[in-house]
């Protein structure tokens, strides 16, 4: 009985492994590797170890994959927008890209921290890093404005409720003032 218990879970586990080995997309390809102004994207992918860039900078972003590519896109992810920061096709047989980008096109909409994701075809490799975009006010740009503008909207709101609540309880002291005199002045 224990015997056909153990093959029972080895069995189990073997399956299970199997069909999490195929479902899961891989994380990482060989040989494909990424850099941002000469600093390897694999060494900045938590929030703390960010690649820092100045708000008007201009990076250069360079792509390596094991075989031939086609082309390369590099995106910059802000909260909940992606913006398509360069894309391109290569020369037949070229493993590998390089490209500026402009940070300054995108920091308009936020500084702070953007995901970066470059991928090619051909030889597919995807690659991915964190840039903290600095240099710049956050009130200089849109989600700073945004951001300030809602604070005001916000503040505006509780001031008309306290002036409101403020009138409706006099209002309502008045009446009560009225009907314990029986309405006599």
């Amino acid at each position: 009985m224990a015997t056909l218990v153990r093959r029972l879970v080895i069995g189990t586990v073997g399956i299970l492994t199997a069909l999490v080995a195929v479902t899961l997309p891989a994380t990482a390809q060989s040989g494909c590797t990424a850099t941002i102004d000469g600093v390897d994207v694999s060494t900045a992918r938590t929030a703390k170890s960010a690649i820092r860039v100045d708000a008007d900078a201009t990076i250069a972003v360079a792509g390596q994959a094991p075989g031939p590519i086609t082309g390369y896109q590099v995106d910059m992810i802000f909260g909940p927008f992606s913006f398509a920061a360069a894309e391109g096709a290569v020369s037949s047989g070229d493993s590998g890209y390089s490209t500026m980008v402009d940070v300054g096109d995108y920091a308009r909409f936020g500084v702070g921290l953007y995901r970066v994701e470059g991928r090619t075809t051909g030889t597919v490799c995807d690659e991915w890093t964190y840039v903290e975009v600095v240099g710049r006010s956050p009130l200089t740009t849109v989600a700073g404005g945004i951001g300030a503008a809602a604070t005001v909207a916000g503040l505006a709101g509780m001031a008309a409720a306290a002036i409101g609540a403020g009138t409706a309880g006099a209002t309502a002291g008045a009446a009560g003032t009225a009907a314990q005199t029986g309405g006599r002045s």
